[in-house]
């Protein structure tokens, strides 16, 4: 039974790094083409952190850099990822 455990924990960990990692790097070809860039880049790494402690602190990061920036405002993205860390 623990190992049937240990095999779905890591298969689910696999599928939310590669939903997560597609969404940064797609977010990352939008910075050079036309589409929201920023906000796929921090969705990725929204969902990355539900999962991964390296995830969480750089999400952490991000935030601060946004908050601390005119894009932030606009965005109002530190408003959603701080519901999001509240939420878990």
């Amino acid at each position: 039974m623990k190992a049937q455990q240990t095999t779905y924990k890591k298969a689910k960990q696999a599928v939310i790094f590669v939903i997560g990692a597609t969404l940064i790097l797609i977010g990352f070809a939008f910075f050079f083409l036309p589409g929201p860039g920023i906000v796929l880049v921090i969705g990725g790494l929204i969902i990355l952190a539900g999962e991964f402690i390296w995830a969480k602190k750089l999400l952490h990061k991000v935030r601060h850099k946004i908050e601390n920036n005119s894009i932030g405002e606009k965005l109002k993205l530190h408003d959603r990822i701080e519901r999001f860390h509240r939420a878990q």
